[in-house]
């Protein structure tokens, strides 16, 4: 898919992008931070958890295990494919971690990720068209993947999108809506999708998918944020291709 289909849809999917070598390494990180997750919040974890954020954080991985991610961040399968598809300079501004709840019966929801940053809905609105917000989603078991309304990225809901959304006019958030598509992945996919459209993930076969966020380079974006998820200047040194993290740590540093 080129920049045009991404404008059109708010999604490209590259099948089998990756190799078994480059995401050995990176699931067995991923799964020593998942099970010292689960062991400081299982409270959270068994009410209504289904991700976890802020995986580069100074503390939660050993210095090794950190910059090994941080470099896989930067591999240029997906910082080429971002600049081919959606954006250049797009800059890093989180990861997550998602897992099936562990109440089984718990329910998926509809949203944009927009509607959790305390904007009004003029704000959300004008931030369709003003910003790029995206999740590159790399699925390290085969899974039920991710439920999206194309083009929603750059059109604001219809009257069912937003009570379905939002739970308004007796609406439940979990209804199914007209126009989804459902894009299962398997090991080795690459999902890119707009984190402003309206989505919802697919629970079951005890996923494990890692996202990596990546927004245009703004300050009221990278706010959220904490510095502490970003490398150090010693740490930039051991990064091959560094600028995503260059540009975020300055614009943080000059807003």
């Amino acid at each position: 898919m080129d920049k045009t289909s991404y404008s059109q849809h708010g999604y490209t999917l590259q099948k089998n992008i990756f190799t078994d070598e480059e995401l050995i390494p990176i699931r067995q990180i991923l799964h020593m931070f998942h099970m010292q997750w689960l062991e400081e919040n299982q409270e959270f974890y068994k009410s209504h958890a289904i991700n976890s954020a802020y995986i580069t954080e100074t503390g939660k991985l050993s210095s090794e295990y950190r910059l090994q991610l941080f470099n896989f961040i930067t591999n240029k399968k997906i910082i080429n494919t971002i600049s081919d598809t959606v954006a250049s300079g797009l800059v890093f501004v989180g990861t997550q971690l998602f897992f099936d709840p562990y109440n089984q019966n718990q329910k998926n929801y509809w949203h944009r990720d927009i509607q959790y940053n305390n904007l009004s809905i003029q704000q959300q609105k004008a931030a369709l068209c003003e910003q790029n917000a995206i999740h590159i989603r790399i699925p390290l078991k085969d899974e039920n993947g991710i439920e999206l309304i194309p083009g929603t990225h750059k059109r604001w809901d219809n009257n069912e999108e937003y009570s379905v959304r939002l739970e308004a006019n007796g609406m439940a958030n979990d209804h199914d809506l007209q126009g989804g598509q459902k894009i299962p992945l398997q090991v080795g996919d690459m999902l890119i999708f707009s984190a402003n459209m309206i989505h919802r993930g697919l629970y079951g076969k005890d996923r494990f998918a890692f996202d990596i966020l990546f927004s245009d380079p703004n300050p009221d974006i990278l706010k959220h944020l904490p510095d502490n998820c970003l490398p150090t200047p010693r740490e930039l040194e051991g990064i091959g291709n560094p600028e995503i993290y260059q540009q975020a740590i300055s614009v943080k540093h000059n807003s």
